[in-house]
């Protein structure tokens, strides 16, 4: 009888301890996403603001700093790419939609808005690599997991269990360290893409006056391979290789 008010005592001791936890944890959590909230509420309506004067070009500095900060909700997405449209941008427009299909991996939303909104001709730009899907589920999954862990964890007094969950959080980690390295590798993936801005013509060497070998048109998806002067050996979808002026270029993501 003795032992079992013991171990009433302890779980009851326990499930205040948790409790404790996870409300000191919801405050703390809920004070930082109440000043960012606040801090994406200013700046969001401030940008709005800006979009009913019709001055697009400094409510899309506003916006591109909303994204460039980690809001990347629809409503963002939606403004920066209107901007990008009533400020004749259209270069821009595209690069940002490649880099926010690539950034956002799996986001039913935000993949079904943007499928919506591309021509058929330019359905490539929405277009990624199973690493960038995941990218943010497994670490929506790790966040999930981690909790239920913990809690398990919290309340098992059998030495053998403790061990087999202590492998799992070793697992954990494990799985955390390599979401890690894909969303580093999500990067590396599309750090030589580029779009072309123009109809461009593409050479066999990298001289200006040469007689062009093909001529590609705009908005097509290159990667490139190396710079040499004015010109960039990019490589086409096809498998083919040439030279092209730079500044018939944009990387879709600036060199870190």
């Amino acid at each position: 009888m003795k032992k079992n008010k013991n171990i009433l005592s302890s779980f009851l001791i326990k499930t205040i301890v948790l409790t404790l936890f996870f409300c000191i944890s919801f405050f703390f959590y809920y004070y930082l996403m109440k000043n960012k909230i606040n801090e994406y509420d200013l700046l969001l309506n401030k940008a709005l603001d800006l979009v009913d004067k019709q001055n697009f070009l400094e409510a899309l500095d506003i916006f591109e700093e909303i994204y460039s900060k980690g809001y990347r909700t629809i409503t963002i997405v939606q403004n920066c790419i209107y901007s990008y449209q009533m400020t004749n941008q259209m270069n821009k427009m595209y690069i940002f939609i490649r880099r926010a299909s690539i950034d956002n991996g799996f986001n039913p939303p935000f993949n079904k808005y943007i499928n919506s909104i591309i021509p058929d001709d330019y359905s490539w730009l929405s277009k990624i690599t199973f690493i960038d899907y995941i990218n943010n589920f497994i670490i929506f999954l790790i966040i999930l997991i981690s909790i239920l862990i913990v809690i398990i964890f919290y309340f098992i007094t059998d030495d053998k269990k403790r061990l087999v969950v202590f492998y799992l959080i070793l697992i954990l980690l494990n799985i955390f360290f390599i979401s890690l390295f894909f969303i580093k590798l999500s990067y590396y993936l599309h750090r030589n893409e580029a779009i072309s801005i123009n109809s461009a013509d593409i050479y066999n060497f990298p001289i200006e006056n040469l007689q062009p070998s093909f001529t590609i048109k705009e908005y097509l998806k290159l990667k490139i391979i190396t710079y040499y002067g004015d010109f960039v050996l990019i490589k086409l979808p096809d498998g083919k290789k040439g030279w092209i002026l730079k500044k018939n270029i944009l990387k879709v993501f600036d060199d870190k």
